[in-house]
């Protein structure tokens, strides 16, 4: 099974202190970038619109004898947990403004 978010996602997941508390750590996690399979990705790099694909992976506790759980289950377990959610849409430019529009207009907000 795979996990598809956007880079924003990805990012507040893995910079979550909530999630990575007493020095837990990850491995064996498989990241496609847009689409390319990336060895060992670094998050600075990785762009608020970019599209993640997560697959599998730990996560330890700091003895690194304990897991947490997996890495791919934990991304999703933390994202049930959010009170918002992040979109990326796609558009036809005709209709941008009125997508733009009612999203503003249902409450949400244009990053």
């Amino acid at each position: 099974m795979s996990t598809k978010t956007s880079g924003l996602e990805f990012k507040a997941f893995y910079n979550d202190s909530k999630v990575w508390k007493n020095g837990r750590w990850h491995e064996d996690e498989i990241v496609f970038i847009n689409h390319h399979l990336v060895d060992e990705f670094d998050i600075a790099k990785i762009n608020d619109s970019d599209m993640v694909l997560i697959e599998g992976g730990v996560i330890y506790e700091e003895d690194g004898a304990t897991e947490v759980g997996g890495f791919e289950g934990q991304f999703r377990k933390w994202k049930r947990n959010q009170d918002t959610t992040t979109l990326l849409v796609r558009a036809p430019n005709a209709k941008t403004e009125a997508i733009r529009a009612a999203i503003k207009a249902a409450g949400g907000t244009l990053l």
